[in-house]
């Protein structure tokens, strides 16, 4: 371990659990050191965007398309808001059909959905293209590229893209005295949903297990059908429950209406 000061510090352990998670470029979606970077760069960005008149999002993904769907539901009248998806639509992953509704809601909120372009941000505000042209904006938000917090762990126990590898019982092969819980898990969704319906009930009974071997009472991670809903604006978005679609409404009701902030004491 290393301390504050430096020093290199050799702990012993009869069980570790990694739940170092992941982060974003910008601490504005993911703390990234002391929590007050995050405070002062969500009141930043919230500054910038009120005096700005051209703004893009970076992502398709859920963090990309509920940002998008904020701002437009905010200044989708008054200033020019663009989302570059990276692929062929707005969560795309979750099929063509929804991937369609995402678009069509963030266009009504005056929200320009650019598909299939990569941008590269180049000093702050400017993007360049892969067909050499580039746009600057008065502001850019990057809401793509989420890394795993691994880097103080050796290669061998990672996976191509830094997430731990487990077994089915949330252990590390070759070290069954490590356990990994979270979004650092490869292979797993980084949601709420996941950690506490797929990941926390075999995560608690391998830890019963490794601290009392005399009965071996594993459960075995079973992976659920598809569950996440996706705000775009507080009037709603788009939401699919174990696999099935749910209406706007109940997705405005579950999460868009407050983003889950009433639930955070009981969830952290």
């Amino acid at each position: 371990m290393l301390t504050p000061n430096g020093q290199t510090q050799l702990l012993t352990y009869d069980v570790l659990v990694i739940a170092s998670g992941t982060r974003y470029a910008t601490p504005t979606f993911k703390l990234l050191g002391d929590y007050s970077l995050t405070i002062e760069s969500i009141e930043k960005v919230n500054k910038e965007l009120k005096a700005a008149t051209k703004i893009a999002v970076i992502g398709g993904g859920p963090t990309g398309v509920e940002t998008a769907g904020e701002i437009g539901y905010e200044y989708g009248k008054t200033k020019t808001i663009t989302l570059y998806t990276g692929s062929k639509g707005p969560l795309s992953y979750l099929g063509d059909h929804r991937s369609k509704q995402a678009e069509l809601k963030l266009q009504k909120l005056g929200v320009k959905v650019a598909n299939s372009v990569r941008p590269h941000v180049k000093e702050g505000k400017v993007l360049t293209f892969e067909d050499g042209t580039s746009e600057e904006y008065d502001v850019v938000i990057e809401a793509n590229g989420l890394q795993p917090n691994s880097d103080f762990l050796p290669a061998d126990v990672l996976d191509e893209s830094g997430f731990v590898l487990t077994n089915d019982y949330l252990q590390l092969k070759d070290f069954p005295e490590v356990v990994a819980g979270g979004d650092i898990v490869s292979g797993t969704a980084s949601d709420l949903v996941t950690f506490n319906y797929v990941q926390w009930g075999t995560l608690s009974k391998t830890l019963d297990y490794l601290f009392d071997k005399s009965q071996d009472r594993r459960k075995p991670m079973k992976p659920i059908k598809t569950t996440q809903f996706v705000p775009i604006s507080r009037e709603g978005g788009i939401g699919i429950l174990f696999g099935c679609g749910v209406p706007n409404f109940l997705v405005r009701m579950l999460k868009a209406k407050d983003f889950m902030l009433s639930k955070a004491q009981e969830n952290f």
